[in-house]
C-alpha cells in the first residue's frame, strides 16, 4: 500500500477526524519512569501506555536482545517437529516445504529451505500454491499438486492449521506432516499428526503473536540444535548462523502486520541490523536497488517498498517467483527475478487504480457511499487486489468494506475494517450464505455462491450495524504537543529507540500547532512543502502542497526523524496529516 496525503478539510467522502492527546500518566510514575530508566519524560509517558512501567522493561524494549527470545521446546509439538525431520534428513527423504503466497509465507518458505539445504538434505521441493488455480492454503486442489511431487514428509509454513481433511488426506496417501502456523485453528481442533502453533490448544509458548515466519525459525532453531548434539555439523557441512536468516525474519513480520512487541520486537529489531548490513543477501539487495532505496532499511521501508513487491507476484501470477529469488546467490539472476517483481507490482498499482476508481463509481451509482458498510462486487474485479482495493476504499468512505471478485460460480474477495469494529465477526454472522471465511479484526476473506449476494449484503451491513453500537471506534490519539523552537536531537534519538513501530507499536505521534511555527512553509519540487524551524530542525509535508494557503489555525500531526544531507544532520519533523483549524 502507498502512502498518500490527507485532506486538510472534511470532504463528501471523508468526514472529519479528531485528534485527542492520550489521557497523560499519573505524574509521579512518569517522573520515576524518566528518572530510573534515562529517559526524557515524554518518552517515559509513551512507555507506560505500552504497558512499560519498570526500568528493567524499559530496558528489554528500547535495546532488545536474542537472549529474551523463549526456549523453541516449549512450543507444542516441536519435539516430535524436529525428530520426524531428523529420520527426513538422516534417511534422504523427499521433503516438500509448502508454503503460503503471501510476504510471510514465501520469507517462511525461503528461509527453511535454505536451512534445509545446508543441513544436507538432497530432495528438496518449495512449493507456494497458485492464487488463481489452487487458492489459499492447503486446499484440495493444493493437496493434489503435493501428491504429484511424491513425498514422504510435507512441512507446512504459515499455513495449514484449518487444513484438518487435507492432512488427513495426506496421511492417508502415505505422506507425513509436520504443520506449523500462527494462525488460529478451527473451533473443532486441529489437523492430524505433527502440529506447531503457539495457539493451538493446550500450548505453553509464552507468546503467542509470533509470525508464520517466526514460528519456523523457532524449528530452525530447535533443528541446528539437535543436530550439534548428534555431531551432523562439520568442516564440509558447517553449522548456519541464523542470524543471517533474522533478515527473512524481519521482512515477514512486518509484512504480515503481527504485534511488534515482545518477541517480534526482538526479531524485527535484529532483523533490521541484518538488512542494513554492507553485505546483503543477493536477493534482498536486488529488491532493494529496483524500490530505489537509497538509505537505511526501516520497518517503513518494508511495508511500503519491500512488501508491496514480494506480494505482487502471488497477486498476479505465482508467488513461487518471490520464494525463487530470496534463495537466489547469482547477483545477476536476483536482479532479473527482483525485476519481474518490480513489473508485477507496477501492473497490480496500475490495475488497483483502475479498480478502485470502478468500484467508487459502483458505489456511487447505488447509493450505498452513505451505509454503515459497504460490499462493491464485479465480474471485472482482480480477485489478487481485493484486499488492496477494500483498503483504499476504507480510507476513502472510513467505513467497513468488502470486495467481491467473480470466481466461477462464486464470489470471493476481501474484507478490511474501521478501528473498533471486527470485520471477521461480521463476516462470521452471514455464515451461512459462505463457503469459506476466515481472517483477523481488521481484515477478512470470503466466498459466497453469486446468488447470496444480496442477502450477504443486507448481513453484512446488519452485523457491522451491531457492532458499531456494541464497540464505538476509538479516538484517535497523539502523544504530545512539541514545541519546534525547542527540539532537542537527544529527545529525537530516544523517540526512534522505539522502532522498529507497526502493529501494536505505532510510531509515536506529535501535534504542531500552526500559530506555533515561526514562518510560512516554502514549496519544494512543485508537490512539498517545507518549514525551516531552526538552525538545526526542519519540517516537511510531501506530496501536499495543493493545501496551500494554509490557515494560521491548522495544526498538524507529525512524526520525528532526522534528515541527514551533505554531512549535515537535521532533526525532521515529517507532516503526517494536515488538521483543519479549530
Amino acid at each position: 500500500m502507498e502512502a498518500r496525503p490527507r485532506p486538510l478539510a472534511p470532504t463528501p467522502d471523508r468526514p472529519a477526524r479528531q485528534w485527542l492527546p492520550h489521557e497523560p500518566a499519573a505524574p509521579e510514575d512518569s517522573a520515576r519512569l524518566a528518572r530510573e530508566a534515562g529517559v526524557h519524560p515524554i518518552v517515559a509517558e509513551i512507555l507506560l501506555r505500552r504497558g512499560i512501567a519498570t526500568a528493567e522493561a524499559a530496558r528489554r524494549f528500547l535495546h532488545p536482545s536474542l537472549g529474551d527470545l523463549h526456549d523453541p521446546f516449549l512450543l507444542q509439538g516441536m519435539d516430535a517437529a524436529v525428530a520426524r525431520i531428523l529420520k527426513a534428513l538422516g534417511a534422504g527423504e523427499r521433503i516438500v516445504v509448502s508454503g503460503d503466497y503471501d510476504v510471510d509465507g514465501v520469507t517462511s518458505s525461503a528461509m527453511l529451505t535454505h536451512f534445509l539445504r545446508a543441513a544436507g538434505c538432497a530432495d528438496l521441493h518449495p512449493f507456494i500454491p497458485n492464487r488463481f488455480s489452487h487458492g489459499y492454503g492447503l486446499t484440495t486442489r493444493t493437496v493434489d499438486a503435493l501428491l504429484e511431487l511424491k513425498p514422504s514428509l510435507v512441512v507446512t509454513v504459515d499455513n495449514g492449521i484449518t487444513a484438518i481433511a487435507e492432512v488427513a488426506r495426506l496421511h492417508g496417501a502415505g505422506v507425513d506432516t509436520v504443520i506449523t502456523d500462527h494462525h488460529l485453528p478451527r473451533a473443532e481442533g486441529v489437523p492430524p499428526g505433527i502440529v506447531v502453533n503457539p495457539v493451538q490448544p493446550g500450548c505453553p509458548y509464552p507468546f503467542k503473536r509470533l509470525s508464520g515466519c517466526g514460528v519456523t525459525l523457532k524449528l530452525m532453531t530447535a533443528l541446528r540444535g539437535r543436530l550439534r548434539e548428534g555431531g551432523w555439523w562439520s568442516p564440509a557441512r558447517p553449522e548456519p548462523n541464523l542470524k543471517d536468516y533474522l533478515d527473512l525474519v524481519a521482512i515477514g513480520t512486518v509484512a504480515d502486520v503481527v504485534p511488534l512487541l515482545e518477541e517480534n520486537r526482538i526479531l524485527a529489531h535484529h532483523g533490521l541490523t541484518v538488512l542494513n548490513r554492507p553485505r546483503r543477501r543477493p536477493g534482498v539487495a536486488a529488491l532493494l536497488a529496483v524500490s530505489r532505496v537509497d538509505r537505511a532499511v526501516s520497518a517503513q521501508t518494508i511495508a511500503f517498498k519491500l512488501a508491496p513487491r514480494l506480494n505482487a507476484a502471488g497477486r498476479m501470477a505465482d508467488g513461487s517467483l518471490g520464494v525463487a529469488l530470496l534463495l537466489e546467490e547469482d547477483p545477476a539472476r536476483a536482479a532479473e527475478l527482483a525485476a519481474q517483481l518490480d513489473l508485477d507490482n507496477r501492473e497490480r498499482r496500475a490495475k488497483g487504480e483502475e479498480m478502485f476508481e470502478d468500484a467508487a463509481r459502483r458505489i456511487a451509482a447505488d447509493g450505498t457511499a452513505d451505509a454503515p458498510a459497504i460490499v462493491v462486487a464485479s465480474p471485472d474485479f482482480h480477485e489478487g487486489i481485493s484486499g488492496i482495493v477494500a483498503t483504499r476504499l476504507v480510507e476513502r468512505y472510513d467505513r467497513p468494506t468488502v470486495v467481491l471478485a467473480e470466481n466461477g460460480a462464486h464470489y470471493k474477495g476481501s474484507a478490511r475494517s474501521v478501528p473498533g469494529l471486527d470485520v471477521t465477526a461480521a463476516i462470521a454472522a452471514c455464515a451461512p450464505l459462505l463457503t469459506e471465511y476466515g481472517g483477523h479484526p481488521g481484515a477478512a476473506g470470503c466466498k459466497l455462491p453469486k446468488e447470496n449476494l444480496a442477502d450477504f449484503r443486507a448481513g453484512f451491513l446488519a452485523a457491522c450495524v451491531r457492532l458499531q453500537a456494541q464497540t464505538p471506534p476509538p479516538a484517535l490519539r497523539f502523544d504530545a504537543r512539541l514545541d519546534p523552537a525547542a527540539l532537542d536531537p537527544a529527545f529525537v534519538e530516544q523517540v526512534l529507540r522505539l522502532e522498529p513501530c507497526g502493529q501494536d507499536n505505532a510510531a509515536p505521534s506529535f501535534l504542531v500547532e500552526g500559530a506555533d511555527l515561526p514562518a510560512p512553509p516554502r514549496v519544494v519540487a512543485e508537490r512539498h512543502l517545507k518549514w525551516a524551524l531552526s538552525g538545526r530542525a526542519e519540517m516537511m509535508a510531501f506530496n501536499q502542497a495543493q493545501h496551500l494557503p494554509l490557515p494560521a489555525t491548522a495544526r498538524y500531526r507529525v512524526s520525528l526523524g532526522f534528515n541527514e544531507f551533505r554531512g549535515e544532520r537535521k532533526v525532521q519533523l515529517n507532516v503526517e496529516e494536515i488538521l483543519a483549524g479549530e
